[in-house]
C-alpha cells in the first residue's frame, strides 16, 4: 500500500469503477470498460496497487460484469452479471454462476457465505440472500424491510 500513496495514486484507466482490496492488500479486483474500443460491456480486472500487472479475468462480452468481491480467504472472486452473482478463483479459473438474478455480493468473514441483493418475485422490492459458496443453502434473509422501488 505504501507504493500506491507515495506515487500520490494508480492509472488503473479510464472506465474502472467498483473495486476491493485483496486481502493481502497488494491487488485491487475491479470493473474496467477498455476504452480503446469500448466494445462490449465492463470486465473484471485485477492489478496491483502501484496500477502494474493488470490481468483481465473475464471475456464475457454480452453481460456487464461488476461489483467484484474478493473472499477474505484470498482464494475467490465474487462478481455480478445480468444473469447473477458468480464466482472464480482469484487468477479467474474455474468460473460459474452461483445464483440467479443476484447483485452486490459480499463475502462472509469465513470465506464461506455470500450475502447480496436480489428484487422480489413481484419485483417491488430489493431484499437480502445468503448461498454458500458452493452453491448450497441458498435463503432470503429480509422479508418485510427491503428498499422500496419506484415505478
Amino acid at each position: 500500500m505504501a507504493e500506491y500513496f507515495e506515487a500520490g495514486g494508480t492509472n488503473f484507466g479510464f472506465g474502472s469503477a467498483q473495486a476491493d482490496w485483496a486481502p493481502s492488500g497488494q491487488q485491487i479486483v475491479y470493473e474496467f470498460l477498455n476504452e480503446e474500443n469500448n466494445e462490449g460491456d465492463n470486465q473484471i480486472w485485477t492489478a496491483d496497487t502501484s496500477g502494474a500487472n493488470k490481468a483481465q479475468l473475464t471475456t464475457n462480452e454480452f453481460s456487464a460484469n461488476r461489483a467484484p468481491a474478493w473472499s477474505p480467504d484470498g482464494e475467490w472472486i465474487a462478481w455480478n452479471t445480468d444473469d447473477g452473482v458468480w464466482l472464480m478463483k482469484q487468477d479467474g479459473n474455474e468460473q460459474h454462476l452461483l445464483t440467479q438474478d443476484g447483485s452486490m455480493p459480499a463475502w462472509s468473514p469465513d470465506s464461506q457465505k455470500i450475502v447480496f441483493s436480489k428484487t422480489t418475485a413481484d419485483r417491488e422490492k430489493v431484499v437480502l440472500w445468503v448461498v454458500n459458496r458452493d452453491g448450497s443453502g441458498e435463503k432470503q434473509l429480509t422479508f418485510n424491510f427491503g428498499l422500496e422501488l419506484e415505478e
